[in-house]
């Protein structure tokens, strides 16, 4: 049971009516404590220095009223006992209010599932990873085979330069230098059988054209493995997403239920007053 409980039934109360009862009592005890203040125990007389007749100005309280004393002090702490009843009531019930609206659906049921993660897919290394040792190591050989090949004959490279200069010797095999008696002439022929040097440049085209090939084949391989692995996460996680949102759809609305039904109740909790408390409840309530 909770401790707050003790201050309520389904009669009495509201949280309304008891804070006016409470504001009641509070003016009530305030007028007690004036009363209580201003008492005065001696009467006072003022008499001319000619005259014996002595005339009251103050007069103190009688003894009946000192009687009625304890009694005011007695109505005063039950009044101060039923504010602090009315108080803590008040605010036991506006916390009860409080923990239901803080309440999140999980706080509400901490087993509930967290939402699927969305998939971190394979990478191209990861795919890599997963050839046989031979096919692996064919993969880095070809790379660096066509790596070398294709810088070789690349239109930029060494050997491309070469096949220019050939063509240029052969165009133009002799070149002057032009400077009077110092005139230079010179003569250019390949060193080396220019069929030679195209056979040579054709063949290594072919077999760059060949190794990208295999070459593809095999990124061609790993990109159907990175495919797939796509395709059976992503499928795994829709189903998993679809049950999630089914089961939490679910679960909100039993949430939604419990949290509209637990402030009714909290709502329709009514304050009751203590027996001991009964008599100066009845008194504040019928001040006139």
């Amino acid at each position: 049971m909770n401790k707050n409980q003790i201050f309520f039934a389904d009669s009495g109360l509201t949280s309304t009516s008891a804070n006016h009862i409470a504001n009641l009592a509070k003016e009530w005890i305030q007028q007690k404590k004036s009363r209580l203040e201003s008492i005065h125990a001696v009467n006072k007389y003022i008499q001319l220095i000619d005259s014996d007749e002595k005339k009251p100005c103050f007069i103190g309280m009688t003894s009946s009223e000192i009687d009625e004393i304890p009694q005011i002090l007695n109505e005063i702490s039950d009044a101060q006992s039923l504010i602090a009843w009315l108080r803590e009531a008040i605010k036991a019930r506006t916390e009860l209010k409080n923990k239901i609206e803080d309440t999140d659906i999980k706080m509400w049921d901490p087993n509930l599932p967290n939402e699927p993660e969305y998939p971190t897919f394979m990478s191209e290394d990861e795919a890599v990873a997963q050839l046989s040792i031979k096919e692996r190591n064919r993969y880095y050989e070809l790379e660096t085979k066509c790596a070398v090949i294709g810088k070789f004959i690349h239109p930029e490279g060494s050997f491309s330069r070469a096949r220019k200069e050939i063509n240029s010797a052969l165009e133009n095999p002799i070149r002057v230098n032009e400077s009077g008696r110092d005139t230079l002439i010179f003569s250019y022929e390949p060193s080396v059988d220019p069929q030679k040097v195209e056979s040579l440049f054709f063949n290594l085209q072919q077999k760059h054209r060949e190794a990208q090939a295999e070459l593809n084949g095999i990124k061609h391989k790993i990109e159907l493995m990175i495919e797939k692995d796509r395709n059976l996460k992503l499928e795994k996680y829709s189903k998993e997403i679809e049950e999630y949102n089914s089961y939490h759809r679910r679960k909100k609305t039993e949430f939604d239920l419990w949290w509209t039904q637990e402030l009714e109740k909290i709502q329709n909790l009514k304050i009751i007053i203590p027996n001991d408390l009964h008599p100066i409840y009845e008194k504040i309530i019928n001040l006139k």
